[in-house]
C-alpha cells in the first residue's frame, strides 16, 4: 500500500482522493503537509481532477501489490477469514458462494459474474482445494483492471 501512496500519479491522479481530508486540519485553511494538488479554496474540493487511464506500469504495480497481498500473512488471512463458511475450518470449500464472496471484496454492490467466470475460478483454485489454490484465485480477481474504476 506505500507503493499506492508513493506512485499516486501512476494510479490515475496528482494526489490521492484521501489526501484532501489533510486540509481541513487548518481549520479549513490550506495546510502545509496536505499535497499542493488538494490545498483547494474549499476543503472539500480536489484541487486537480482525476484522470484515471490505465498504463503499463500502473497494472505491473497493481499486479505487485496482489501478489505482495498473498505473500503477507495477516493480509490474506483477513481475505480468508472473510471466506469461510465454518470458522474452523482454514481453508474456505471452491463453491460459488465463496467465489462470490471473494469478487465482492473487490467489486462491492456489482451484480453476480456469469456462472461461467464462477467455473473457471474453480478450476483457478483447483482439486483439492488449497489455500495455494484460493492464492491464484484472489490474484486473479486483483489484477483485473475493472475493479479499479473510480
Amino acid at each position: 500500500l506505500t507503493k499506492l501512496k508513493n506512485d499516486k500519479a501512476v494510479f490515475g491522479a496528482p494526489c490521492s482522493v484521501y489526501d484532501n481530508f489533510k486540509s481541513a486540519r487548518a481549520n479549513g485553511a490550506p495546510d502545509v503537509e496536505a499535497d499542493p494538488c488538494t490545498n483547494s479554496a474549499d476543503s472539500n474540493q480536489l484541487g486537480s481532477s482525476i484522470e484515471a487511464s490505465g498504463n503499463s506500469l500502473q497494472e505491473a504495480l497493481v499486479n505487485d501489490i496482489c501478489v505482495r497481498s498473498t505473500e503477507n500473512t495477516a493480509a490474506f488471512e483477513y481475505v480468508m477469514v472473510q471466506l469461510r463458511d465454518v470458522p474452523t475450518v482454514m481453508v474456505p470449500v471452491s463453491s460459488d458462494n465463496n467465489i462470490l464472496k471473494l469478487i465482492s471484496l473487490f467489486y462491492r454492490g456489482k451484480p453476480k459474474p456469469h456462472d461461467g467466470l464462477l467455473k473457471a475460478m474453480q478450476t483457478v483454485i483447483g482439486t483439492p482445494v488449497t489455500a495455494d489454490g484460493w492464492k491464484r484465485a484472489f490474484i486473479t480477481t486483483c489484477t483485473s483492471a475493472h475493479w479499479q474504476v473510480l
